[in-house]
């Protein structure tokens, strides 16, 4: 399980199956210069501090996986527990962030 149960940590090949598999929504919450740097493939850039505002303004579904990206995995927790109290079943975190993705030579684009 996750850390501070926000959600549950995923590893980079359980991301990949989520995102093709299950429509995952993958959302960076590094800033911007950092996304510009190397992100995931089809992953959305939302300041941590807009994040809940953005996610719940608009109708979606709360049951899509969303997976929380930040640089070494331990950003992210506390947004996740937002997202939880705000409705979203399924929050995940990227176990190591996108510096672990990056370890394991794992694609990124700029």
């Amino acid at each position: 399980m996750g850390a501070s149960g926000g959600g549950m940590a995923v590893q980079a090949q359980e991301l990949i199956n989520l995102m093709n598999n299950h429509g995952a929504a993958v959302i960076d919450i590094r800033d911007p210069s950092a996304f510009k740097k190397g992100h995931l493939i089809n992953s959305k850039n939302i300041q941590a501090d807009q994040l809940v505002a953005k996610m719940t303004s608009g109708s979606r579904n709360k049951e899509t996986p969303i997976i929380l990206v930040c640089s070494a995995g331990k950003n992210s927790a506390p947004l996740a527990v937002n997202l939880k109290k705000a409705g979203f079943q399924r929050v995940s975190l990227l176990s190591g962030g996108i510096d672990e993705w990056k370890r394991q030579e794992l694609p990124v684009i700029t």
